[in-house]
């Protein structure tokens, strides 16, 4: 059995928990610790390691708890330099964390950033793709799709219009539009889930996002990242 657990996803922090039969692989660790822990009913048994995409702290929050606790933590160079026990993840290479084989893809942001693909036999192969300026990749017979959806360029202009305060630094992150493309550049006959990740808590509108998505790929498991959301991820081969 499969399933990914969301324990936070946003501006506020991002944690995730995938599970495969026995084996657990954490992606990102922007949350308080206990948190982590809680989410994990406070069982570290399990996890095999710990991916991270960048060095900013809603996403790395918790690296020097996990590192304590044992736990290998596999992200860029930049936050090897700030956390010397991090291990780098190497372009073009597939590493191995447990049954997890983890692949890195640079993505463009305001510090170096990496989106990964995970590939299990229990759930197939997994793209996760956050705080990117665009995606332009092209992966071959994927199954589960986490990607950032974090603005509306529509919402944005009605908060302008209406003087509403904008938080989020939305020239760094992945617009509705633009996630459709690459989510549709991505599309094959196996894909089961799409999990959009990382919205603004300002500049997004849940319910459209999840209807834009729908609409443009003919799938209905879309869904939005939010704490206490569970999502089977079983592999079916159609």
């Amino acid at each position: 059995m499969a399933q990914l657990k969301v324990l936070s996803s946003g501006s506020h922090g991002n944690a995730y928990i995938l599970e495969c039969g026995n084996e657990q692989l954490l992606i990102e660790l922007g949350i308080k610790w206990k948190d982590i822990l809680k989410g994990l009913d406070y069982d570290l048994t399990k996890v095999q390691g710990c991916i991270a995409s960048h060095k900013h702290q809603d996403h790395l929050k918790s690296i020097k708890n996990a590192l304590k606790s044992g736990l290998s933590v596999h992200s860029c160079s930049e936050v090897q330099s700030i956390h010397p026990k991090a291990k780098v993840l190497e372009m073009g290479k597939k590493t191995l964390i447990g049954g997890f084989r983890v692949q890195p893809i640079p993505l463009e942001h305001s510090v170096q950033c990496y989106g990964f693909i995970i590939e299990h036999k229990e759930c197939g192969k997994i793209l996760f793709a956050t705080d990117c300026k665009e995606f332009k990749y092209k992966v071959k017979n994927l199954h589960h799709v986490l990607i950032e959806c974090n603005y509306s360029e529509d919402v944005l202009i009605e908060n302008m219009c209406d003087n509403v305060e904008m938080r989020s630094h939305h020239e760094n992150h992945l617009e509705l539009n633009d996630c459709v493309a690459a989510i549709k550049a991505n599309y094959n006959a196996n894909l089961q889930n799409v999990v959009l990740i990382h919205l603004s808590n300002n500049n997004s509108n849940e319910a459209v996002f999840v209807d834009t998505v729908k609409s443009a790929i003919g799938l209905n498991n879309v869904y939005v990242a939010k704490e206490g959301l569970n999502i089977n991820l079983d592999k079916e081969e159609f």
